[in-house]
């Protein structure tokens, strides 16, 4: 099951026009352009050394590298913002760490980004060096994040599991990007299983390798059919609570004190009007109630009673 990395970059001052292109990502020596926003993108499962590093127009590098524990089956959003003047100093963080579910894997895919080896550098002009660098060992923050719409809950961050075994080879630091290696994360005993992993004697299929399929991504129309399915279950939700309220009222019939009745200057003479329902003097309704001394708010109109104050 692999792991999935949201980056959003984010310019402090919005000179888009200061810089070549939009940020770049790289892990362990593999590479992928960015956008300034959110890319989703799939990664490798494990501690992962993230180096996101941008090229101002003057030809200038500036990033930060962290490193990120991403367990398999998990989502990690960082954010990226580089320094308003050329020199200061990046920032990389990690905003948060969830479950991954079908958007994660709809959202990689429409972004289409993958990981691949990075050319290599000209003799003539050489990567200048990554500026400074905080490195953290990717704990993640307590407050939940507003990404997505917040599936699952947070994923404690731990050794990844025997299933995705890191690969060194792969996710090592390269020596061009930064003057310094970022630091590695702290060593743990093996916790038990966390969210997001799978022990071998609770995989499904015949054998310990077998695993569970990612979820199929959801394409644009299927998304907007569950909509629609979900609109139409509310409407006629409250269309059935409205025929109950119509069939409880006809079954009650007005009463005396039915309605809020208010003196409006129209009375009838004292012993000669009844109470009843009588034609609507207003010309709102079919017929309105008199309670004996004054009409009321209570109304009929095609059989159903509603009300309308009088006036």
């Amino acid at each position: 099951m692999p792991a999935f990395l949201i980056v959003h970059s984010a310019l402090q001052d919005g000179r888009l026009d200061a810089y070549r292109q939009p940020p770049t990502l790289d892990i362990g020596g593999l590479r992928a352009p960015l956008d300034w926003g959110d890319i989703t993108l799939h990664v490798p499962a494990g501690d992962l050394p993230v180096t996101v590093f941008v090229t101002r127009a003057s030809g200038h590098v500036e990033g930060a590298t962290i490193t990120v524990r991403a367990p398999a089956g998990t989502g990690t959003r960082l954010t990226f913002v580089p320094p308003l003047q050329p020199g200061g100093r990046s920032m990389l963080r990690i905003d948060g760490q969830w479950a991954s579910d079908s958007s994660m894997h709809y959202y990689a895919a429409r972004d289409a980004r993958v990981l691949a080896q990075a050319p290599p550098a000209r003799p003539a002009a050489p990567t200048p060096p990554v500026g400074p660098m905080p490195g953290s060992t990717g704990s993640v923050p307590t407050n939940v994040s507003s990404f997505g719409r917040e599936q699952g809950s947070l994923v404690d961050p731990v050794q990844p599991s025997a299933e995705s075994p890191v690969q060194p080879a792969r996710l090592a630091q390269p020596p061009h990007l930064g003057p310094h290696p970022a630091p590695a994360g702290p060593t743990h005993p093996s916790p038990p299983p966390s969210f997001g992993q799978r022990t071998a004697h609770d995989a499904p299929g015949p054998g310990p390798a077998a695993g569970r399929q990612p979820p199929p991504i959801p394409t644009p129309a299927e998304f907007h059919r569950l909509e629609q399915e979900a609109h139409d279950a509310q409407r006629r939700v409250y269309e059935a609570w409205q025929a109950q309220q119509r069939a409880q009222s006809a079954q009650r019939g007005p009463t005396p004190h039915d309605g809020a009745p208010q003196p409006v200057g129209l009375q009838a003479n004292t012993g000669q009007a009844q109470p009843a329902w009588y034609p609507d003097p207003f010309r709102r309704a079919e017929q309105r109630w008199f309670d004996g001394r004054q009409w009321t708010a209570s109304v009929m109109r095609g059989g159903v009673r509603g009300h309308d104050q009088p006036g």
